[in-house]
């Protein structure tokens, strides 16, 4: 097994030192970024003739960055993903698939790396991240084991390795214009860009509504710098979402519906019931019409977070966070604990949101807003449905907060230049904050937070090697939470097989 590890490392690694050659919203860069799976061929007679027609894909991606973030001032990696699927016989077919990512040696660790690129304590790491049975009849699928779990509570985006569960997955389309779905996540590993989502975007005391749980755990690493433990294994569902605590908990069980039998609409249907701890539930409709020559698609969302157990009172409070000091160049304690999830301690919360973008010859240009009700939306597995998220900006989900963005994009295509795709936006987020000064709350300290971000990014898909993927982009984040500006600058270089 290690030598395969090893062997499938290597040709990851020897593939995409070639590629480094080569030189939105956060919606589109989702789709953009994640790789798209490869279906095996024709069904075999044989298990032999099974593992001939078997078909092999996965991805090549190097990140490079440079930041003026006071911590996370550089970084660079490549890693990927290799995969084998059998072809199916009698409806059956299996899968395995290996994951990397390691520096590539221009990491100046000594000056502040970057969190979100590698495995626990900055190191890089290797991982058997999909190894699944499926089986499939008529127009229903069944999956069992490891698998990446595209959901918008799960999946996540601007990664090497991704998100990564374990369990079953059932989606049924026997019925026209009607998706149902039924799946069971006993297990999850966090990709490498968690840490980013817990540190950075979760500002460390937001970090259960950026997109990681307290499974992953803080910890000081090269250099003194903070990093997290937790990349490098699979967990049990509760112990990624609230610490080794609630790892006796049933995992998470998640039904859902989309609907398309309407003409330019989608409605969709998602309850994520998170046995002893939450339910989540999350509603979105879409719809897309044309006025003239102009492309209309309207949204909207609404989602809803309840407390099931008792998981949630025994780790209402997050620690404490720190702010930084200019003069210093360094991060120093306020002692204000982390806000607790709401004030009794409990999961209790809502978040709504509408969004609307209009397209003519080439450009797009998108308004949207979200508000966020009662308590702090706990999203400890990786999704961000959040219409008006950024790269870097996740606040919506925190409590008492108003957000807010704009942007544009423009398609060169329309004048010559094929595969050229620019994307600008800009957010607000107003939260109205409450910390507490101890770890048992008994007193608070409020006060307003306002964070502006603005993203810009250049993504470059070559016609003549349409598996080739260039994106550059920069962002700069204005975070009144811990009292520092950053600015963010990354290369992506993707290639599909």
């Amino acid at each position: 097994m290690m030598f395969t590890v090893k062997k499938s490392v290597a040709a990851l690694s020897a593939i995409g030192i070639g590629l480094t050659a080569f030189g939105a919203d956060t919606v589109t860069l989702q789709k953009a970024i994640l790789d798209k799976p490869k279906e095996s061929s024709a069904d075999a007679n044989s298990i032999e003739d099974a593992f001939k027609k078997g078909k092999f894909s996965g991805y090549i991606r190097l990140h490079h960055i440079t930041s003026g973030d006071p911590v996370a001032k550089n970084g660079s990696a490549i890693g990927g993903k290799l995969k084998y699927e059998t072809a199916s016989i009698g409806g059956f077919s299996a899968g395995a698939a290996f994951y990397a990512a390691h520096d590539t040696g221009l990491t100046k660790a000594e000056d502040g790396p970057a969190q979100g690129l590698l495995g626990d304590n900055l190191e890089g790491y290797d991982t058997l991240g999909e190894a699944y049975i499926n089986y499939k009849i008529s127009k229903t699928n069944i999956r069992v084991g490891r698998q990446e779990f595209k959901t918008p509570m799960t999946e996540n985006a601007v990664t090497i390795i991704p998100n990564l569960f374990e369990g079953a997955v059932v989606s049924v389309g026997e019925i026209p214009n009607l998706a149902l779905g039924i799946s069971h996540i006993t297990r999850m590993q966090y990709g490498t860009r968690s840490a980013t989502d817990k540190l950075l975007i979760g500002d460390v005391a937001y970090g259960l509504t950026a997109g990681a749980g307290e499974g992953l755990a803080t910890a000081t690493g090269l250099y003194g710098a903070t990093t997290t433990n937790g990349k490098n294994r699979f967990m049990q569902i509760g112990e990624a979402a609230l610490g080794s605590s609630a790892d006796g908990t049933n995992g998470l069980t998640v039904l859902n519906a989309t609907y398309t039998g309407v003409k330019g609409l989608k409605l969709s249907f998602w309850d994520y019931y998170a046995w002893d701890i939450m339910n989540t539930i999350y509603i979105d409709g879409e719809y897309k019409t044309k006025l003239g020559g102009v492309g209309v698609k309207l949204d909207a969302q609404y989602l809803n977070q309840k407390d099931v157990g008792d998981y949630a009172r025994t780790t209402a409070i997050r620690g404490r966070i720190s702010h930084y000091n200019e003069s210093t160049d360094k991060f120093v304690s306020q002692n204000l604990w982390a806000q607790i999830i709401d004030a009794n301690g409990n999961i209790d919360a809502s978040m709504y949101g509408a969004r609307a973008a209009f397209t003519y010859s080439g450009l797009t240009l998108m308004g949207a807003f979200n508000k966020n009700k009662d308590g702090h939306i706990i999203n400890p597995f990786g999704g961000d449905p959040a219409y008006t998220s950024m790269i870097f900006g996740r606040n919506g989900y925190r409590a008492d907060t108003d957000s807010y963005k704009i942007g544009c994009k423009y398609e060169f295509g329309t004048i010559g230049i094929k595969g050229l795709v620019f994307n600008m936006s800009h957010a607000e987020f107003n939260t109205k904050a409450v910390y507490y000064t101890s770890a048992t709350g008994s007193t608070t300290v409020e006060r307003d937070e306002e964070t502006k971000i603005n993203d810009f990014m250049l993504t470059y898909n070559p016609p003549s090697i349409k598996a080739l993927s260039v994106r550059f982009f920069y962002e700069q984040r204005d975070n009144d939470t811990r009292k520092y500006d950053q600015d963010h600058t990354r290369l992506i270089v993707n290639y599909n097989f």
